[in-house]
């Protein structure tokens, strides 16, 4: 008869379920492995044999057929080995096929018959979650605690191959749920450790509520860089939706292999990162910084210290919250929705127009400096901080100084539940001119600060965008039901960075 067992394999970024159709023929005792199996499934075929004879079986002296269905695509990794074994157990009639009716198997086998956890086993048992509800897993207990996370599966967890022979007799209890309780970052740093700066500080809270993409621009030790990864703690907690998605990319890249991830991610390349290290790619494509920040915050410290060439190529997933890695054997599409935290100095000697010490500079050396940050690149940028004293906009919403780590956590988690209910789960940094139009009360005096803001800056249309929706963010955080006078005024003070480059102009010319 031939064995028909259900398994789940990794192909690139994506866990794909299969069938391992298994057959026995007459003939010299051999194992073959056809349907498009890699280097690392074809070495399966020594340890198959091995495992099964460890684990008291008997071995078929036949000429032994493992086809992996369907055979359309590659099939990597080891994670169907133990699928391959029962159906060589079930199609020598050493275990009925009846019992791995709507059962999945996953895991790697060792030489002595114990199970192990694979690459991809997490992506796997999610995968199995989302397409195969009803489906039962049979995986092995090292993996078992971790894949038992996952809401709404029937786990079986086993030792060794023959503990199938235990399963098959009902001698094995499904494992209890773990329930998922998310986790909140604290890295030991906090806003409270750094005095004043609280109109920085209600902007960065500004920014990560709303998911908008943040520059801070300011002299040395003004606190940027503290800031910044002080943002760790006061992220909202990490949904279950979101945790299963994260999970599933991190597993399928390799970064954790059976590591649950209950918090939002902080992601922090240093600034000779290659393109490729930022966004993804390569010969066989691995996901970027772009893609393992999903959810979180990503940050570039010494932001002009990057190579020109990495911030373009931010561009594309900054606006459109995904990546596309094109290569010969095909595309491959990976989730981008990250929010940019960039802190910079102003220029090499770090006090260009600070009005603390005199620039070292040459203008001309500031020219080049400046020219890496595009203004196609800056228009994706929604809050632009100064952290020179008293230069920021100092009015409206920012007389509100409750600035403790604790408050701006509850705060920001508020303001995302405002947001994602009125916006069917999408976060404001996300609609457009259409949706923004629903909470603005277009008043003489609403033109005129557009006017004049837009104006005074030369904005372009989609950084214009940008601000629209900030403001509503700002009005998502301080409980507005419509933007308000104040949220725009606030936004659109929020940038910054045409300062510089006027400072810079007017320096030159003199």
């Amino acid at each position: 008869m031939v064995a028909k067992i259900n398994s789940i394999i990794v192909h690139g970024f994506e866990a794909l379920p299969i069938c391992v159709e298994t057959d026995l023929l007459p003939g010299q005792m051999y194992t073959m492995i056809v349907g498009l199996a890699d280097s690392a499934v074809r070495e399966s075929r020594e340890r198959l044999r091995s495992a099964i004879l460890s684990s008291g079986f008997q071995f078929p002296i036949k000429q032994i057929i493992l086809n992996l269905s369907p055979a359309e695509y590659q099939k990597e990794g080891t994670l169907c080995e133990l699928a391959m074994a029962a159906g060589i157990l079930v199609a020598s009639g050493q275990l009925p096929q009846s019992v791995f009716q709507d059962t999945i198997l996953l895991g790697a086998l060792s030489l002595d018959g114990s199970i192990r956890s694979s690459a991809g086993q997490l992506a796997a048992g999610i995968l199995a979650r989302e397409k195969f509800p009803s489906t039962k897993i049979i995986t092995g207990k090292e993996s078992a605690s971790e894949l038992s996370r996952i809401p709404g599966i029937e786990l079986y967890a086993i030792d060794t191959l023959s503990d199938l022979i235990r399963y098959a007799n009902g001698e094995i209890s499904a494992l209890p749920q773990t329930q998922y309780i998310p986790a909140n970052s604290h890295n030991g740093l906090s806003f409270e450790d750094i005095e004043g700066n609280h109109h920085q500080k209600i902007g960065l809270a500004w920014a990560i509520a709303g998911g908008h993409h943040l520059l801070m621009i300011g002299p040395p030790g003004s606190g940027k860089t503290h800031m910044a990864r002080a943002c760790e703690n006061i992220q909202p907690q990490l949904s279950l939706p979101e945790s299963l998605e994260l999970t599933r990319l991190h597993s399928l890249n390799g970064t954790r292999q059976m590591n649950w991830i209950d918090r939002r991610p902080f992601r922090s390349p240093h600034h000779t990162a290659s393109d490729v290290a930022l966004v993804g790619g390569g010969i066989n494509p691995t996901a970027g910084e772009v893609t393992l920040a999903q959810h979180g915050i990503l940050f570039l410290d010494e932001l002009l210290e990057f190579r020109n060439s990495a911030l373009q190529a931010l561009r594309e997933p900054m606006e459109d919250k995904q990546i596309t890695i094109s290569r010969a054997r095909g595309k491959t599409l990976l989730p981008a929705n990250f929010t940019l935290i960039a802190a910079t100095n102003p220029c090499k000697c770090g006090y260009f127009s600070s009005g603390i010490r005199k620039c070292r500079c040459n203008v001309n050396a500031i020219h080049k400096i400046y020219e890496k940050i595009s203004g196609p690149f800056l228009d994706r940028i929604a809050v632009e901080l100064d952290f020179t004293l008293n230069r920021q906009f100092q009015k409206s919403n920012f007389s509100d100084f409750d600035v403790s780590t604790e408050v701006l956590r509850q705060r920001i988690a508020a303001a995302r539940h405002r947001m994602l209910k009125r916006n069917n789960g999408f976060l404001n940094c996300r609609l457009s001119f259409k949706d923004l139009q629903a909470s603005l009360n277009e008043t003489k005096v609403l033109q005129e600060i557009i006017q004049h803001f837009s104006g005074q800056q030369a904005m372009s249309h989609r950084a214009i965008l940008q601000s629209f929706r900030l403001a509503r963010t700002i009005a998502d955080y301080y409980a507005h039901r419509q933007i308000e006078e104040s949220d725009l005024i606030s936004a659109f003070s929020m940038r910054v960075f045409h300062h510089y480059r006027s400072q810079l102009y007017s320096d030159h010319a003199a």
